[in-house]
């Protein structure tokens, strides 16, 4: 399958016409319907339906145009990812993180970062850490930061940072002396 006439087939069933995805894609409206015409061709099935007026996906068009949505996702994704071996002068880092991860360790982290690849967009997504795991298996998120392990085989988790945790509390308690707590509970997760 030719990505460059499923990109004309998709501009066209998102649009619902020929001309608007022409425009879009800065071509001549005949250079649009011949390409979806010769994809149509190589599968065998119609994808749109033509109107008077408009243009409708057929039920194969709007299967197809999932997966076209998807395949373009994956693309970008390659894009950003090759451009990033480029020095990172561009492209974009969604990180996920648990809420007290997002609030107290990475703010100083992502502005020293931003202001080392300032063409890098970051965004930040805080949630809890079943949340977070979720949207970065959902490829919502390129990476997270969460504070406690995750039970998935699909993503891969490193220990990030140890937290001290201090225990406070009065002279009289039998907790007295008991000193500081050190747990590993930051972790590192991609998938």
């Amino acid at each position: 399958m030719n990505l460059h006439l499923l990109r004309l087939f998709a501009r066209v069933a998102e649009h619902r016409s020929f001309s608007r995805a022409a425009d879009e894609l800065r071509i001549g409206q005949p250079a649009v319907s011949k390409g979806v015409k010769e994809l149509e061709a190589q599968l065998g099935v119609a994808l749109l339906e033509r109107v008077p007026g408009r243009v409708e996906p057929t039920e194969a068009g709007r299967k197809l145009l999932v997966h076209a949505r998807s395949i373009f996702a994956s693309e970008r994704e390659a894009e950003a990812e090759l451009a990033g071996l480029e020095g990172l002068e561009a492209g974009s880092l969604r990180i996920g993180a648990s809420t007290t991860v997002a609030t107290w360790h990475l703010p100083p982290l992502l502005g020293r970062f931003h202001q080392e690849f300032p063409g890098v967009s970051l965004s930040l997504k805080s949630a809890n850490t079943e949340t977070v795991a979720r949207l970065l298996l959902d490829r919502e998120l390129d990476s997270a930061l969460v504070e406690g392990p995750i039970d998935d085989p699909r993503l891969r988790q490193e220990p990030w940072r140890t937290d001290e945790l201090v225990l406070v509390a009065s002279p009289s308690t039998r907790w007295r002396g008991a000193g500081a707590l050190s747990i590993p509970r930051c972790w590192s997760v991609r998938s």
